[in-house]
């Protein structure tokens, strides 16, 4: 199921930007079976070569869509059961 998400987030870097989708393809490798993920934005720049402000920036993105929650201060949960909208 994971590899499927690897290769939509590859066809999506032609669109999105190659750095966010950097970052996409390390937290989709970086979750456990439930889909959380424990981490800083720091172990994620450092992982992804990043800057700040991209991870900040693509973590805002993905709130806004409901793509991923902040539980708390270094663990946030992927949401990939998307509700299809009218």
């Amino acid at each position: 199921m994971k590899n499927e998400y690897l290769l939509t987030l590859n066809m999506l870097s032609y669109l999105y930007g190659y750095k966010k989708v950097e970052i996409l393809k390390y937290l989709s490798k970086n979750v456990d079976d439930e889909l959380f993920y424990r981490g800083t934005y720091k172990d994620i720049m450092e992982a992804t070569n990043a800057s700040k402000p991209t991870v900040v920036a693509l973590f805002k993105d993905l709130k806004n869509i409901h793509l991923l929650k902040k539980e708390k201060n270094g663990l946030y949960r992927l949401n990939l059961k998307l509700k299809e909208t009218k």
